[in-house]
């Protein structure tokens, strides 16, 4: 198995971690080893550590993932909007979402109400950032953090 790893995320990158219960808890890199992620026990986002994030947050493993390109030159631009939003949101309440919907209205700027499914957060991803730079033909994955600074094999 060739696992690619990355020795930070792209600020405002989408991050996640793998949940028990085959599930997904997403946060945006904020920078500064900082995440922003939202509460859906008291209905608050708030920013942490990637290390509270895994052990706290999603208790439990040590493996988060992040947003990447096939082509390595593409960093966007249009990330750096998103972790503005999240910042914002950070320690405020709000209601009637879950957690993936807290990202999407970082990404896109505006929080709708409802529950957003993982699977359609990687749509709002494909549209709203990637084709958005006009990167219709490029291929976003999903790559090993690797949080504590150790770099395996295939950095980059």
């Amino acid at each position: 198995m060739n696992i690619k790893y990355r020795k930070e995320p792209m600020l405002g990158a989408v991050v996640y971690y793998d949940l028990a219960n085959g599930d997904k808890f997403s946060g945006i890199y904020l920078g500064y080893n900082q995440i922003a992620y939202f509460s859906e026990q008291d209905s608050k986002a708030y920013t942490i550590s990637p290390q509270d994030f895994v052990t706290r947050v999603a208790r439990g493993g040590s493996i988060i993932y992040t947003l990447s390109v096939e082509d390595k030159k593409y960093y966007p631009d249009t990330l750096e909007g998103t972790a503005l939003n999240a910042r914002q949101y950070s320690y405020k309440t709000l209601t009637g979402i879950n957690r993936h919907a807290f990202i999407v209205g970082c990404i896109t700027g505006k929080m709708l109400q409802g529950e957003v499914s993982f699977s359609k957060l990687e749509n709002v991803i494909s549209k709203e950032i990637f084709a958005g730079m006009g990167l219709f033909s490029k291929k976003f994955e999903w790559v090993r953090w690797d949080f504590d600074g150790v770099v395996k094999n295939n950095t980059y």
